[in-house]
């Protein structure tokens, strides 16, 4: 070093002919730290790898937000969309309609078969098919002196059946229809060919008030049987449950047939 030049303070002094260090840490002030070429490829690629990674990423969200897709082709895919939601709602549309048809169809067929049983029912209470229950009355005919003819018993049967007598037996073992007749034979009373034995008793199925009503008016099967006349005695019980078990056998057409 010249002479009459002091060094800097914290400036090291170095004997001469040695080389300065190359660790940056110790290197003398005013000086640079240059990298080495193998550190500038680390770097370099290093930072390639991070830009292409960002690239990709916003690459793939682009694609995701269809950002990449011309407008054209973005028209073109909106109204596949469109298509799309308008044959679904047809769809729908559809299925709805059916589903209420059906429903309807299921309804209308039960309320049909419904009504259709409930008419066979009747129809087999009227023909004595099958026996039947119910509300109605008791009429015990007591005749000591053998009086009650067959057309008295055919008025008692008809003022029962005005009264709204739904079902209507003798004795237990004969079942009133349509097609029921009475005879006699002496004072022996017959109805279907069956011999009516006495005390008379009537069993009908109706509204029970009515019914009695119906054999205490003046000239009706009371007071007709209870007549000088008869010289007999009519009893009458209302009933809340009466069972009419005896059943009539249809006979076999010959001449009539459904129309």
């Amino acid at each position: 070093m010249p002479e009459g030049l002091e060094p800097e303070p914290g400036t090291p002094l170095s004997e001469p002919g040695e080389r300065a260090s190359s660790d940056p840490r110790q290197a003398p002030r005013g000086t640079f730290w240059r990298p080495s070429l193998s550190q500038l490829i680390v770097a370099v690629v290093v930072c390639l790898v991070t830009a292409t990674a960002i690239l990709s990423a916003r690459q793939r969200q682009a694609d995701t937000n269809y950002q990449s897709l011309r407008r054209s082709d973005l028209v073109a895919l909106l109204d596949s969309l469109s298509s799309q939601s308008d044959r679904l709602d047809s769809e729908i549309s559809s299925l709805s309609r059916t589903k209420t048809k059906l429903e309807n169809s299921a309804t209308s067929q039960k309320a049909a078969q419904e009504a259709n049983q409930a008419r066979l029912n009747a129809l087999q209470v009227l023909s004595g098919e099958v026996a039947a229950q119910g509300p109605g009355i008791t009429v015990t005919i007591l005749d000591p002196q053998q009086r009650v003819t067959p057309q008295l018993l055919v008025d008692a049967i008809q003022e029962l059946r005005d009264a709204g007598a739904e079902a209507i037996q003798i004795n237990h073992t004969v079942r009133v229809v349509a097609s029921t007749w009475f005879d006699a034979h002496a004072t022996t009373l017959i109805a279907d060919g069956v011999t009516v034995q006495r005390p008379i008793v009537i069993d009908a199925i109706g509204d029970p008030a009515t019914l009695s009503g119906a054999l205490k008016f003046r000239g009706g099967l009371a007071s007709t049987v209870e007549s000088t006349q008869v010289g007999g005695t009519v009893l009458i019980s209302q009933h809340n449950q009466l069972l009419i078990g005896s059943l009539h056998d249809p006979p076999a057409l010959r001449y009539a047939r459904p129309s």
